[in-house]
């Protein structure tokens, strides 16, 4: 990921310490829209391995990475975040101004590559 986290790339990341030791991390990359001539941004913001220490839970670590995080993605110019989250960081994502959206669709496609998850944990 090096490269990818140059200055200019599509991913940033952010990671929390405590004591000199990381604690828990969020990414985040933007992702661009096919430019059209209507008014609406062209640019989403895809935010993922999201993780603190189950020891580190509740303490406003998470929170604190998200803000960052979405903070980043609105000054990025991205129009919307999306992600895929777990039932247990749902409440988190809510608290946070995510809303469940109407208008989305999704298509899970198998790989001979995937685990047995269905979704990516965030």
């Amino acid at each position: 990921m090096r490269e990818r986290l140059c200055a200019g790339g599509a991913w940033r990341c952010w990671i929390a310490e405590r004591d000199g030791e990381p604690v828990g991390h969020v990414w985040v990359q933007l992702v661009e829209k096919i430019p059209n001539p209507s008014d609406e941004t062209e640019l989403l913001a895809y935010l993922t391995n999201f993780y603190v220490l189950e020891t580190e839970r509740g303490r406003g670590i998470g929170s604190k990475l998200l803000t960052t995080a979405l903070d980043w993605s609105k000054e990025s110019g991205a129009a919307a975040v999306i992600l895929w989250p777990t039932e247990r960081s749902r409440p988190l994502y809510l608290r946070h101004g995510f809303d469940l959206p109407a208008d989305l669709l999704e298509l899970t496609i198998e790989s001979p590559f995937q685990t047995s998850a269905k979704h990516p944990v965030e």
